[in-house]
């Protein structure tokens, strides 16, 4: 979805007249007919900020009053720039959002060349050498003073020196978007969170829904425990770039976090309409559900994947997990038996394992011991199908078999299984067999 006729869609949408990819070709060809001033300086400046444009690719298209806006993302970096074209189609200004030079604030101080050095640097990710750059311009406007303040505390919290920091944002200008971004994230990170919405709030209102702080303004929403306005916040950044999976994950795991399961199950399945791959999105998100424990989100997010990817047998696993952990013995087994058939021999143990915790709690204890049977066939050196055969018969009231297994464990790996039997569950058995001895 990211091409040039995704762009051109998004610019008929945002009613703009003009299609930027002419003038950031012109750009790439050192051409500057495509810029609405001559000057040189300004010419260099604009083409030298520029020079890989061919890499760049169009996300969103707005309209202000005067021009059209287009935000665009360098394909190799993920940096974003945000450039006005006038109704003419040629460029008027320009917005680096990943380092905060405005095009046209940055000719107000006359010293262009140090902002070049700036944007490769923060490029090279060399922020004292930022710094460095930054000393040597001059600030003779508000406008630019606020600029060089608000990079200036960038580059110092890049590099955790958070006294200066907060201190050159004291220093800029209140009416330069980039320093209300950072003031939010300061105010986050110093745990101030509900003083760290409204800055994020007027950013948006001042510049538009960009992703990277609308993704702050969930998080913060979130840990205020505001969920529904957590999730509109998601939404409008999926609203703006609806590609942007990293965006879609942390939506999801917050619909998950918050209970809201049906909610979940729904933005699945319009992700699953766009027709592209899921089974990385679903990965990632499982990934976290299963780290916080939460089975109820788990188990959601994995039915909504075994129908539409039923062959995927990661979806089966989490699914079974995801049962076992809601005491829903029966469908875990199902759930396992099925993942265990569609996936690689070489994964069968993580099933097993699963299985002999669920069918017990069915009363098929036999069932169980033949998962471990088979288990003990396919791995015949690390010990570990003997020792959960241990473990299931003590669980069974069996300790003098399970003693057997133990033995047997221990003959095969008996540094790892010594560690082992220092849990509370063989304490018993760990008795009986230091009596044999």
């Amino acid at each position: 979805m990211h091409t040039m006729r995704w762009g051109l869609i998004l610019a008929v949408l945002a009613g703009c007249a003009v299609s930027p990819r002419p003038a950031l070709n012109a750009l790439a060809r050192g051409d500057a007919s495509c810029l609405s001033d001559a000057d040189p300086a300004w010419t260099r400046f604009t083409m030298e900020a520029f020079r890989e444009m061919p890499r760049y690719r169009v996300i969103r298209a707005d309209r202000d009053a005067a021009s059209c806006v287009f935000y665009l993302e360098d394909a190799w970096r993920g940096a974003q720039v945000r450039i006005w074209f006038g109704p003419d189609g040629r460029i008027v200004d320009w917005l680096d959002l990943g380092v905060g030079v405005r095009g046209s604030i940055a000719r107000e101080t006359g010293a262009m060349d140090r902002f070049i050095e700036l944007i490769h640097a923060v490029a090279d990710r060399e922020f004292r050498r930022a710094l460095q750059a930054l000393d040597e311009i001059p600030t003779p406007t508000p406008r630019s003073r606020g600029m060089v303040e608000a990079i200036r505390a960038d580059m110092l919290h890049k590099l955790r020196r958070w006294d200066e920091a907060r201190a050159a944002l004291e220093r800029a200008s209140t009416d330069h978007p980039p320093a209300w971004f950072l003031r939010g994230i300061l105010l986050d990170e110093e745990g101030l969170v509900a003083d760290s919405v409204p800055w994020f709030e007027k950013y948006l209102r001042e510049v538009g829904d960009d992703p990277d702080v609308l993704a702050w303004l969930a998080k913060a929403r979130e840990k205020l425990g505001d969920f529904e306005g957590a999730a509109e916040a998601y939404r409008r950044g999926l609203d703006a770039i609806p590609t942007e999976d990293w965006m879609r994950r942390q939506y999801l795991v917050l619909l998950g976090r918050s209970g809201r399961y049906a909610e979940l199950r729904r933005a699945i399945a319009e992700r699953a309409r766009m027709e592209e791959p899921m089974r990385d999105l679903l990965g990632r998100v499982a990934y976290e559900f299963r780290n916080e424990n939460q089975w109820g989100a788990l188990a959601a997010l994995a039915r909504v994947g075994v129908d539409a990817a039923p062959s995927d047998p990661d979806r089966w696993y989490d699914l079974g997990l995801a049962e076992l952990r809601l005491e829903r013995p029966a469908a875990a087994r199902e759930a396992l038996l099925r993942g265990m058939e569609l996936d690689e021999p070489v994964k069968r143990p993580a099933y097993r394992r699963l299985l002999i915790e669920a069918l017990p709690n069915l009363g098929d204890w036999e069932g169980a011991r033949e998962q471990l049977e088979a288990w003990a066939g396919e791995d015949g050196v690390s010990g570990e199908p003997q020792l959960e055969r241990a473990r299931l018969e003590t669980r069974a009231g069996n300790v003098e078999v399970a003693a057997t297994y133990l033995r047997e464990a221990l003959r095969l790996n008996s540094g790892w299984i010594q560690t082992i039997l220092t849990q509370e569950d063989f304490t018993s058995l760990r008795r009986f067999v230091a009596q044999e001895r």
